[in-house]
């Protein structure tokens, strides 16, 4: 099954890759109690996790901006959720993160280049104005474009953690 295919979440939603996280388990295959989550049920999964480093990625693909101010609260990239990320991603892991609003594209790289556990892979703008390699563009993706909001493709790569110090290093 490809892993861009609709599948049914584990609270009997539909999960569509156009709103989804795919969480890849390290040296296991694909499958739809694992590969997917919507994005509200990160924080429960992170939670429920067996063991910490688990995930080698975790994409999310056009969220919500939730573009007034009072309700950046909901937003989903928030400090908490990006200490979660850090603790269930292993070590060299990466979070990818995509959306047409640029707004929330300046947030995301301000909470994960704030954490002590992420680095933003970006080296030029052409990184981060291109989609990663297999990327599949989403309806929401195509709809932005055709209105000429453009897309940003943000990157991030979980840093080694020091195993005596309890925090991330960056590795050659």
């Amino acid at each position: 099954m490809n892993e861009r295919t609709p599948l049914p979440a584990d609270d009997g939603h539909a999960a569509s890759a156009d709103r989804a996280f795919f969480g890849r388990r390290k040296g296991r295959p694909l499958r739809p109690h694992h590969a997917e989550l919507i994005e509200h049920l990160l924080p429960r999964f992170a939670l429920a996790l067996d063991r910490p480093a688990s995930l080698e990625g975790i994409d999310l693909l056009y969220p919500d901006p939730w573009p007034k101010r009072r309700h950046w609260k909901r937003r989903f990239v928030q400090d908490r959720i990006v200490a979660m990320m850090a603790r269930v991603l292993a070590d060299g892991g990466a979070f990818r993160f995509a959306t047409d609003v640029a707004d929330y594209a300046a947030w995301t790289l301000e909470h994960l280049v704030r954490s002590p556990d992420f680095c933003w892979t970006a080296e030029r703008a052409a990184d981060w104005q291109r989609p990663w390699d297999g990327f599949c563009p989403t309806r929401y993706e195509i709809k932005a474009k055709g209105q000429g909001r453009p897309p940003s493709y943000l990157v991030f790569r979980r840093l080694v953690r020091d195993a005596f110090a309890g925090r991330a290093v960056v590795s050659d």
